[in-house]
């Protein structure tokens, strides 16, 4: 399995981990796609990922789910890895009236080269969400980034639906909250699966950047990860989040495209 292989084996793991327990959300797999239904209006976990490079059958499974998509008034966000067909997969999107939303970077990193650079914060630590209380915490954390829109509303309706199936210390799925002088300003999250751990959803309140928070979380999770025996570490940056992961070693290995309906609901 190559490297781009493994961040969006790690992702479908990720998208659809709470899926497959909520009664009200829906997990769809086939050898060519995985499409999965939170249950709300929300693209941040209403997901679809193009596993398949056969170009030839894209628009026969597209458009039906985008149309069960549009028949609920939900968004979504499609999700599609760098491949040597890709440009011709993005022409039958937007075929299909897709928009490209935005476009991400995966990268990689033998775990076992991970050496954290977690420097002093006075008053900042991490800790693991625990309870709960602690998963309300995580949520509004991660939803104020999406403050005014209905979207934050929506995150902190999914992590209520998925409150009762988080278990810490029997999930793959671990999050962690970052305070400083006790208060909520950051957030992180791993996702183990048998081959490597992702790291996703680091987020810092806007009125805490620039403090070192997010950084501190990020290196953080490496050791996390490292202790717990890990071997490849990935993740999907921003081009403009690519330094903090480069200096810790994480190579660059494909494009990581995503797009929406968001334009075409009523």
């Amino acid at each position: 399995m190559n490297h781009l292989d493994l961040i969006q084996k790690n992702f479908i793991a990720k998208a659809s981990y709470f899926g497959r327990f909520v009664s009200n959300m829906r997990v769809k797999e086939t050898p060519y796609y995985i499409c999965i239904n939170c249950g709300l209006p929300s693209d941040t976990f209403n997901v679809m990922v193009i596993k398949t490079e056969n170009v030839s059958l894209v628009s026969d499974f597209v458009q039906p789910e985008l149309q069960y998509f549009l028949e609920r008034n939900f968004p979504m966000g499609l999700w599609l890895w760098e491949s040597p067909s890709l440009q011709v997969i993005e022409r039958q999107l937007f075929e299909c009236h897709l928009v490209s939303n935005e476009t991400n970077i995966g990268m990689w990193l033998d775990a076992h080269t991970i050496q954290p650079n977690l420097t002093e914060l006075p008053d900042f630590e991490v800790v693991l969400v625990a309870s709960p209380q602690d998963l309300d915490i995580y949520a509004n954390v991660l939803a104020s980034l999406f403050e005014p829109s209905d979207e934050a509303v929506q995150i902190r309706q999914y992590y209520q639906l998925i409150k009762p199936f988080y278990q810490p210390q029997d999930s793959p799925m671990q999050f962690f909250i970052g305070k400083y002088q006790d208060q909520a300003v950051a957030t992180g999250t791993l996702f183990f699966d048998a081959d490597s751990v992702g790291i996703y959803d680091i987020a810092t309140l806007e009125t805490a950047r620039g403090k070192g928070f997010g950084s501190q979380m990020f290196h953080f999770l490496l050791e996390f990860a490292k202790q717990r025996g890990a071997t490849s570490a990935v993740l999907q940056a921003s081009p403009d989040g690519l330094g903090i992961y480069k200096r810790a070693g994480f190579q660059e290995v494909g494009l990581v495209k995503v797009f929406e309906n968001r334009h075409l609901l009523k």
